[in-house]
């Protein structure tokens, strides 16, 4: 939590940098109560605090909080720039015992214009948004829907909303009505998608980055992996269930046992430790995969065999993969290529077409 709210002070006072009569004035705020505390911003405008409150839903929160309901709420910032205009995608998630005292999340989103005031439209920045929805449709319902819930219905997920989408650095994360959908654990359902996977529909500069190598055998060295976010290999398994939840029992493969996450943004993420990890508080992940990362510029289910090579050179080894070992370590049929990184290893999985998929970091 601690490196989280700092994280959203840097953005939010580096936010206050810019030019116009709004950044100058936002800043950070938290407020704690009995049961719980609320981080939010201020516009420095009682105005415009009453609106920004109001249209995140963060009155409910104060309100609720101030009369010692047991409820935290924190706020995501985003800033960006697109065809010179400064942008802000802002989100509050308040849980707690906020339905009638009982567990629930809500999630309220908002797009701010920093450069000329006011509430943006979502199309000013992701242009045409019929046919992202129609592209999102189809993409929830091939590859969202049979992951996520075998309880939930097409017509639950379907159609993708728009009204509540929250736009981060590497993708855009879709916030659904609690009614429509919900993860067991009582948090409202989401969906996040990689702005790579959204090119079809949303075109993008994709390259390379000069230093992907050297970014990427730094982060492996430390046992995170390259472009996942807040997990890493020191953590122990009960550690990082507590923080993002998991959608399912458990999987085995040859090694161990495998977790899918439900938290929005590590979807596709898998976690992996020891047999009967979850008997032992301090075991500790011995591996993350993930087969939906982009790791500055090398994109499961996008790149080649021949472009991971020549931005990672000549693996330390190289392992084919038949259909016997594919099914038991839960990757695809194909080959991996192994590369040290201090005491991590950095493998990248090929398919039987040399694309890319998927990446882990293990012990």
């Amino acid at each position: 939590m601690r490196k989280k709210l700092i994280a959203l002070f840097c953005m939010v006072l580096w936010m206050t940098q810019l030019s116009s009569a709004w950044a100058a004035g936002i800043s950070p705020l938290t407020e704690q109560g009995q049961e719980g505390s609320i981080t939010y911003i201020s516009l420095a405008d009682e105005n415009l605090d009453a609106w920004l409150q109001a249209r995140l839903n963060m009155d409910d929160a104060l309100i609720l909080l101030r009369s010692g309901a047991e409820i935290t709420g924190t706020t995501d910032v985003f800033q960006f720039e697109k065809d010179g205009i400064e942008y802000a995608s802002v989100r509050f998630t308040q849980q707690g015992k906020i339905r009638f005292g009982r567990y629930g999340q809500t999630v309220s989103t908002v797009l701010l214009d920093m450069t000329n005031g006011g509430e943006a439209a979502l199309e000013s920045v992701l242009g045409d948004l019929e046919s992202l929805e129609a592209f999102l449709d189809l993409y929830v319902e091939e590859k969202v829907l049979p992951s996520i819930n075998t309880y939930l219905d097409v017509s639950e997920l379907l159609p993708v909303p728009l009204e509540n989408v929250y736009l981060a650095q590497d993708g855009l994360t879709i916030h659904y009505p609690a009614d429509r959908f919900s993860f067991f654990s009582g948090n409202s359902g989401a969906v996040e998608i990689k702005y790579y996977e959204l090119a079809e529909v949303l075109p993008l500069q994709a390259g390379v980055a000069p230093d992907a190598a050297q970014l990427m055998m730094t982060a492996a060295a430390k046992g995170m992996l390259p472009g996942v976010a807040d997990v890493w290999l020191d953590m122990t398994l009960s550690g990082a269930l507590a923080v993002f939840g998991t959608i399912t029992d458990p999987d085995y493969i040859a090694d161990g046992e495998i977790y899918e996450l439900e938290r929005p943004s590590l979807r596709g993420v898998q976690l992996i430790a020891p047999m009967d990890a979850q008997m032992d508080a301090q075991c500790q992940l011995t591996g993350i995969r993930s087969q939906r990362v982009n790791m500055y510029g090398l994109m499961t289910g996008v790149t080649e065999k021949n472009t991971g090579r020549q931005t990672l050179g000549e693996p330390m080894a190289s392992v084919q993969i038949d259909a016997a070992a594919a099914e038991s370590y839960r990757v695809a049929e194909g080959s991996v290529d192994i590369y040290q990184a201090g005491d991590y290893q950095l493998k990248m999985y090929y398919d039987t077409n040399d694309i890319l998929f998927a990446a882990e970091i293990s012990r």
